[in-house]
């Protein structure tokens, strides 16, 4: 068994957020393990991470003891880390600045549609207009 003198620093950057499933927010963690995958893994058990992403932690980099404590100060003063609801989040307007867009994901292609809802519309049976008294209206 290790003892804990032995693990290491790292700086681990993820993808934080409640800001949609095609937008991320990166923010550092400073946290000590014995390897990079295990702090990867450490930061994915965090609240605010995009768990459902496999590609959730964008960098780890192993930092300096002086480093990581610099890192855990600046995370004690970030009121995103500490709001307590979506309010408080609304309203740091650095949060908002720093919402990026996920690179290669489109909301079309995020769900085709049903073999179902094709035979339908082909057949007619969607409504493509409104009935308002005898005339249609687009």
């Amino acid at each position: 068994m290790k003892e804990k003198f032995d693990k290491k620093y790292f700086l681990v950057t993820a993808m934080c957020g409640h800001v949609g499933k095609l937008h991320y927010v990166p923010k550092n963690f400073a946290v000590f393990a014995n390897s990079a995958s295990e702090a990867a893994q450490r930061v994915k058990t965090f609240s605010r991470i995009k768990k459902q992403r496999k590609d959730a932690i964008l960098k780890c980099v192993e930092i300096t003891y002086e480093q990581f404590l610099v890192q855990r100060d600046i995370n004690r003063r970030d009121p995103y880390l500490h709001a307590k609801c979506h309010a408080d989040v609304e309203k740091d307007e650095a949060f908002i600045a720093s919402v990026r867009r996920i690179v290669g994901m489109d909301r079309k292609e995020k769900r085709p549609l049903s073999m179902k809802y094709r035979a339908w519309k082909a057949e007619g049976r969607y409504l493509t207009k409104a009935y308002v008294g005898d005339d249609y209206e687009d």
